[in-house]
């Protein structure tokens, strides 16, 4: 007795949904018709129209996998741009009549996850392979979505800002560096070993957990939607100020982003991007590194053995290059642009902390 073929169902047991889809130009010697699929009842195939707009592509998602048939590999590489498009959506085989190597390789390199011949495909392998492409597409999704997400959080690590991201039961998911080294300085907020952030107060703990329940419970339809804390620091340090808005889902509810800054936080100042966003010289860059420090005319002529005229000099410079005028000014705009998005164990940044008190050139 002839082995009956293997059934084909998704995860959650009913038939598997093929779209059939072909080149208007270049039809098969052979196209698969959808009765011939219909037997056993665990792959339903759909013939659809060659999808000619974005709507037309995205109804094409329904499906659990598109197939295109067309007379060849060569053919298919013509339509790159659409195929590409939806196999970046959903899982796609192409179905073809005249197999090429080098083509066959090209259309695998633009996300199809199959490239079948029509002359000997029967319904059973092309279960089997729908199956497969699943597996694989739904893996590859996967690992899309993490290396997408790491690349999100490493650019997370260049704002000067402690950046993490909390559950309504305040276990954090994710975080920057800039809020893990907060969490490790004894600035009011910690990290317990269950991985859930807390404060060093009882009593303020109560209301931070208020506050981020609040945040996480997806009731609110202000965009504009916010609570601010402030958490002193343990043993007199500088403490925190916190800034908590609702974001995106987790198991039905919102997440809660915090934003955290402490006065004893170190700004990052790349003197390359100084350099490079205002044409300054190296000695410029580094003379405005040191206003942003918060150093004096006076100060840094004592450190660096420049005299106050050729600093002078240097300054008039700097505020003609930034279109500034006041060294208020100077470091409000560096401290408000892009030279603070540094970039870690990079030789090119210092580590300053921001300037509290400005004075005017003399």
């Amino acid at each position: 007795m002839a082995k009956k073929p293997e059934a084909s169902k998704s995860g959650n047991g009913k038939a598997l949904r093929l779209a059939l889809i072909s080149l208007a130009d270049d039809k098969p010697a052979k196209k698969l018709q959808s009765a011939e699929y219909l037997k056993g009842g665990d792959l339903v195939l759909t013939d659809r129209a060659w999808p000619e707009n974005a709507s037309a592509e995205s109804k094409l998602t329904s499906f659990d996998g598109v197939a295109v048939q067309a007379g060849g590999t060569k053919s298919l590489l013509g339509q790159a741009p659409i195929l590409s498009r939806i196999a970046a959506r959903t899982p796609l085989l192409a179905i073809v009549d005249d197999y090429e190597n080098r083509t066959g390789l090209q259309l695998l390199g633009l996300g199809l996850q199959e490239v079948l011949t029509g002359h000997d495909l029967d319904p059973a392998r092309l279960r089997r392979r729908l199956m497969h492409s699943m597996v694989r597409f739904r893996r590859l999704q996967k690992v899309m979505k993490v290396a997408a997400g790491q690349s999100a959080l490493q650019s997370l690590n260049r704002i000067p800002l402690g950046i993490m991201v909390v559950d309504h039961g305040c276990r954090i998911l994710h975080s920057n560096d800039q809020a893990k080294a907060l969490l490790q300085n004894d600035s009011g907020l910690v990290r317990r070993p269950d991985g859930r952030c807390a404060t060093n107060s009882k009593k303020l703990n109560q209301e931070f957990q208020k506050v981020v329940e609040r945040m996480t419970a997806g009731e609110s339809t202000d965009e504009h939607d916010q609570e601010t804390l402030v958490i002193p620091g343990k043993d007199g340090g500088g403490g925190l100020s916190l800034l908590l808005v609702p974001a995106g889902t987790q198991a039905g509810r919102q997440n809660a982003v915090i934003f955290m800054t402490s006065p004893d936080t170190e700004v990052t100042v790349s003197h390359a991007t100084l350099r490079r966003l205002y044409t300054l010289t190296d000695a410029e860059a580094a003379l405005a590194e040191k206003l942003v420090q918060g150093k004096t005319l006076d100060e840094i002529a004592g450190e660096t053995g420049r005299s106050g005229h050729t600093l002078r000099s240097q300054l008039k410079q700097i505020f003609q290059k930034t279109d500034t005028n006041r060294q208020s000014q100077l470091i409000k705009k560096v401290l408000t642009g892009p030279a603070v998005l540094g970039q870690p164990n990079r030789k090119t940044e210092r580590s300053v902390k921001p300037a509290t008190v400005s004075v005017s050139a003399r």
